[in-house]
């Protein structure tokens, strides 16, 4: 968990070269879950996209041990290959599209899990569901630009500070790319 919290702070402190990285480059995509990757890669900031990886990989440790199917969902114990005293539960709520796993990875870093990534691979998902995609790891987190504001319902100071984090955004990108040469800074 230690290097998950140091990872996320370099994510923060170097958000304007991710930006970059995002929109001009994609990853190679080197797990068994290639459709999963593909989608997260697509949808989650570079860096964030390796933690991911990283848990995907991590999948491919765990054998399934019981599923049990319930009125509203299922339950899925795992453990980890090599390692019979290393047990999960992992539970799949179907209706709303949500895993849950007692691990708490995602309730304490937002980062979907190795348990829940084996959960998917059982459902056969070719896309991680919106409950596991916390928005301020997508590469459109900070893009305000879509969303239509009504003056009546919204306080102006909020609008305005909306407005002035969208173009505070677009700008670092512009400053990004102006810098890498001498005319693109005059």
């Amino acid at each position: 968990m230690k290097n998950i919290d140091r990872a996320l702070d370099h994510i923060r402190n170097t958000e304007t070269f991710n930006d970059y990285q995002c929109s001009t480059t994609t990853p190679v995509y080197s797990t068994h879950l290639a459709g999963l990757e593909k989608h997260v890669a697509e949808k989650l900031t570079r860096n964030v996209f390796f933690l991911v990886r990283d848990e995907i990989r991590e999948e491919a440790s765990l054998s399934i041990v019981n599923c049990v199917q319930g009125v509203d969902n299922y339950t899925y114990t795992f453990k980890k290959f090599g390692n019979a005293n290393r047990i999960w539960t992992t539970r799949f709520i179907p209706s709303v599209n949500h895993i849950h796993c007692p691990c708490k990875m995602f309730e304490t870093a937002g980062l979907p899990c190795s348990h829940t990534f084996s959960v998917m691979k059982v459902m056969d998902m070719q896309h991680i569901p919106s409950s596991l995609v916390l928005d301020r790891w997508t590469t459109r987190a900070k893009d305000f630009s879509d969303l239509e504001y009504s003056s009546e319902s919204t306080p102006t100071p909020i609008m305005e500070k909306a407005r002035y984090g969208s173009l505070s955004s677009k700008c670092n990108r512009m400053c990004y790319f102006a810098s890498k040469s001498n005319d693109g800074f005059k």
